[in-house]
């Protein structure tokens, strides 16, 4: 997708996730979405596999590599928290993931991956090879970490072979 300069609508939004502006409202509200959200995690995950298989820092392309892993991210922040990631800095990202109470368990591997990110992106650091692993594991971790599980109800049993008369 081309990046222009203006912010994406919820039309856009939709149309990028592939879900309906109604999927899109609940989101941004914070409405449980099920099956559409289930599969918003599991597409940041497979993005973030394909990133780590193409090896881009391991060929020197470590402003690549991080492009991706941080656009993968702020897509599913964007679906997991309603927060319009795409269009904020990384310091804005972290301030609003900072008083969310869901994610605050992993907002340090977060802001290491953002951190690192931007350095990489806008100073032109060459971040070492535990650094670049690092920041991937970050990233799997905040999206293992912060993914809603859907409560399952348990099977109601008409088996009464335990109870006593």
């Amino acid at each position: 997708m081309v990046k222009q300069n203006t912010a994406p609508t919820m039309k856009d939004v939709a149309k990028e996730a592939g879900v309906s502006l109604g999927t899109v409202s609940k989101v941004i509200n914070g409405i449980p979405v099920g099956e559409e959200y289930r599969k918003k995690v599991e597409q940041a995950i497979k993005e973030l596999d394909e990133i780590k298989q193409q090896k881009l820092w391991q060929q020197g392309r470590s402003k690549e590599y991080y492009t991706l892993i941080t656009d993968t991210l702020r897509k599913y922040i964007e679906e997991r928290f309603g927060i319009n990631a795409m269009e904020m800095t990384s310091g804005e990202i972290l301030e609003l993931i900072r008083k969310n109470s869901e994610a605050q368990s992993v907002y340090d591997n977060l802001r290491q991956i953002l951190q690192l990110a931007d350095f990489v992106k806008f100073a032109k650091m060459n971040p070492l090879p535990d650094e670049n692993d690092l920041s991937m594991m970050n990233a799997y971790l905040f999206v293992n970490q912060t993914k809603v599980e859907e409560m399952q109800e348990p099977e109601s049993t008409n088996d009464t072979t335990n109870l006593k008369d």
